[in-house]
């Protein structure tokens, strides 16, 4: 008997609370709803009774909505609650924001090693928790190499150079350049970042997670029988090359990286993307980046190529290549390069040089010293 007594008022404090949480609701419903500098207020009644009359009468017109405070009330109080409605509307719109800019949809790869006379391999290997990533290999032997050397050529080891896509593409972003690298004698690997292109994996995280697919994606490429694990490269554009930045700030076996139009921290990202040089840009990206930060539990620190590249040691070497026309790039190459321990290099290209498909033929002079010089490649 206690026991059913308990259940009947636990019962009735739950349906108590329901019912005030829905008239809250509710209310702010209606708040948000009904305009504030309205001549006349409102509040909802169920129905008109008949006059002289505690019974509804079906002939008598309903009256939805009756007159409520005087109009100085109505306005404060309107303008009130909307005033506290707006941290919590805030809030929600930021979320909304980052998560759909990290969930959005992924671009379908349309062209293949196949279509520029590359022999290739499609493998797939794991990142550090897990997530599965799809690649190519692409392998530097050739049948010229087989008839001048013999089965030498097959126990050759040859340089090896991490290729990583930028912010919203795939692999295939950078098989113009994996070409020209595999006519220089190098063994490539291209892959797609998680929730990118095959790979696996639903959500984004600006090069946060992805340099530990950058990572992966080295230790793979070192682990074949025809690359030398002691030359080894990464070159990577726009988020990918903060992620490569990342993956050789972890392990100093790689003895170079190359980043490609890559900014200073994540808030030079956002502010680039956005436009960010008036009031209302500033405030975007400040609320975009706390919200990134709360959502991945992140600091500053985390989100700084700067702070990787002073993670470098001083046998590895760095090179940036930034757009001529973008200043803003030019400056983020700058404070990247400025206290790196790595022999660093900050290098300006033509625009067109990098283009969401990488043209190697402006890149070549520079690329083919950068790399020689780092990986005594023949």
């Amino acid at each position: 008997m206690k026991r059913q007594r308990h259940s009947y008022w636990f019962s009735r404090l739950a349906a108590g609370l329901i019912r005030r949480l829905q008239a809250a609701l509710a209310g702010l419903f209606r708040v948000l709803r009904f305009p504030v500098f309205s001549p006349t207020g409102y509040r909802h009644v169920e129905a008109a009774p008949a006059p002289g009359s505690d019974h509804w009468d079906p002939q008598v017109p309903l009256s939805w909505f009756q007159r409520n405070r005087p109009w100085l009330r109505r306005l404060t109080g309107g303008v009130m609650l909307r005033l506290l409605a707006l941290p919590l509307i805030t809030l929600l719109s930021i979320a909304v924001i980052v998560l759909v800019s990290l969930r959005t949809g992924r671009t379908e790869i349309t062209q293949f090693p196949d279509g520029l006379r590359l022999y290739y391999e499609s493998v797939d290997f794991a990142s550090e928790d897990g997530t599965r990533l799809s690649g190519w290999f692409v392998p530097s032997l050739s049948a010229d190499d087989v008839i001048d050397l013999g089965d030498k050529a097959l126990c050759r080891k040859r340089p090896g150079v991490v290729l990583c896509h930028g912010i919203g593409g795939n692999r295939s972003q950078l098989l113009p350049l994996a070409a020209w690298l595999n006519r220089q004698g190098f063994e490539v690997l291209l892959f797609d970042f998680r929730a990118c292109g095959l790979s696996t994996g639903n959500t984004r995280s600006l090069g946060l997670w992805e340099r530990s697919d950058a990572l992966a994606a080295a230790h793979y490429l070192a682990g074949r029988s025809t690359v030398d694990p002691r030359r080894l490269a990464l070159i990577g554009i726009d988020v990918g090359g903060f992620a490569a930045l990342g993956a050789a700030a972890r392990d100093h076996s790689v003895r170079a990286v190359a980043l490609i139009n890559t900014d200073s921290d994540l808030r030079a990202a956002v502010a680039r993307k956005l436009g960010a040089d008036r009031l209302v840009g500033q405030l975007c990206t400040n609320a975009y980046v706390w919200g990134f930060q709360s959502y991945f539990r992140a600091h500053d620190g985390q989100l700084s190529a700067v702070r990787l590249a002073e993670a470098l040691a001083g046998d590895q070497s760095l090179l940036l290549l930034t757009s001529k026309s973008r200043l803003d790039l030019q400056a983020s190459a700058a404070r990247i390069t400025a206290d790196s321990p790595a022999h660093a290099l900050a290098v300006t290209v033509p625009d067109h040089a990098l283009t969401p498909f990488v043209n190697p033929a402006d890149l070549a002079p520079v690329l083919s010293s950068f790399l020689g010089q780092t990986l005594h490649t023949d």
